[in-house]
């Protein structure tokens, strides 16, 4: 078997499989029960577009039969995600601070920890929703380990492109990697 990737927007479990733009604190039964709505999901989805890279790399492209293009990258220890053309109100990348989960053998929840980072191509970037992340953090939607997760991926990601040492290639590299393959299999 494959691996298999869902997410769960922390904060936002009131909305089922639907975001919504609302973020609470939600009672743990009912975080517990979106988790498993996702999961059931998850598990029913046959379309293969898992793949993992190494032990720390988890790559997401698109089902086959779409005719989207984009690339997903999930860096587990660093708890980040890099996306390339997923949301095309982005220019180059997209760094969603997370936190990974292995549920299940094989099975893991990407928990979004609000902070994101959009990235350019000149080595500038723009933090995006501080404010989300705040409120969360003022109103206990994230548990303690969260919040330090976020704050030690966050910082580590902000010194790295501050110090110009983030390494773009990499995230390249394996960009076109996965498109090629994809392109040798269509």
């Amino acid at each position: 078997m494959g691996i298999k990737i869902f997410w769960n927007h922390i904060g936002r479990e009131h909305g089922g499989l639907s975001y919504t733009a609302t973020i609470k604190k939600n009672p743990e039964w009912l975080k517990k029960q979106a988790l498993q709505v996702k999961l059931e999901r998850c598990l029913n989805d046959y379309t293969n577009r898992f793949i993992q890279h190494d032990e720390n790399t988890l790559i997401e492209i698109p089902p086959l039969e779409s005719n989207e293009n984009f690339i997903i990258i999930y860096c587990i220890k660093q708890g980040l995600q890099f996306s390339f053309n997923f949301k095309k109100k982005y220019n180059w990348w997209l760094v969603d601070i997370v936190d990974i989960e292995e549920i299940q053998p094989n099975i893991f929840c990407v928990h979004d920890l609000f902070l994101d980072i959009s990235l350019e191509r000149d080595g500038t970037y723009t933090v995006l929703d501080m404010d989300e992340y705040h409120f969360a953090h003022q109103n206990d939607v994230l548990s303690p380990a969260q919040h330090k997760k976020a704050m030690v991926s966050y910082s580590t990601i902000i010194e790295q492109l501050n110090a110009q040492t983030f390494d773009y290639n990499w995230l390249d590299s394996l960009r076109a990697k996965y498109t090629k393959m994809i392109e040798e299999i269509l």
